[in-house]
């Protein structure tokens, strides 16, 4: 069981040398937007600190993962409202050939309205949802654009950061670990 719980933090070691790795030959652009400083060049501003950059690679995460979730959001949404319309095509066409003598027709056809409600329902609370999931993602990028897109950083700095990152994802993950398994972490 432990060794597949350091495979699974080699892999992400190499993950994260690897985006540190790029992040020290940058010589333009960081991964957030500002500008990457080469050794001794100096800026009309302030440069980013390493902890500033930690939490930088964190908000960008965040971000990453806000969207995701807003666009997985979105897809429901969309087919939610395929459903429902589609049903209301359904009702329509049915509500024009419905023998109102059938006792049965009426019955099946009141599910398919009530089946009909439901649907909306459901997408109206995902609608909801969406609105939700898209403040907070506006509100993450007001949050993020200012602290980390304007700035200039040097790239050993970022290289600093991205290390600390990992060292604090990998204690995380072996306290996850250690409290599945049931044992104390070191």
């Amino acid at each position: 069981m432990a060794s597949r719980y350091m495979v699974c933090l080699c892999g992400l070691a190499t993950a994260l040398c690897l985006a540190a790795s790029m992040a020290s030959s940058a010589d333009e652009t960081d991964p957030f937007g500002g500008r990457a400083l080469k050794p001794g060049e100096r800026h009309d501003g302030k440069a980013m600190t390493v902890d500033e950059l930690v939490a930088c690679i964190d908000l960008d995460r965040d971000l990453d993962n806000r969207k995701r979730e807003a666009d997985g959001l979105e897809l429901q949404a969309d087919l939610a409202e395929s459903r429902y319309r589609g049903l209301a095509q359904i009702i329509d066409a049915e509500r024009q050939m419905l023998d109102a003598s059938d006792q049965h027709a009426i019955d099946a056809f009141n599910a398919k309205v009530e089946e009909h409600g439901t649907a909306v329902d459901a997408y109206n609370d995902l609608v909801v949802r969406l609105n939700a999931a898209l403040s907070d993602q506006d509100a993450l990028t007001e949050r993020f654009n200012p602290q980390c897109t304007t700035s200039a950083y040097y790239a050993a700095d970022l290289t600093k950061a991205y290390s600390i990152r990992e060292r604090r994802l990998a204690a995380r993950m072996s306290e996850e670990a250690a409290k599945r398994e049931g044992t104390p972490s070191q």
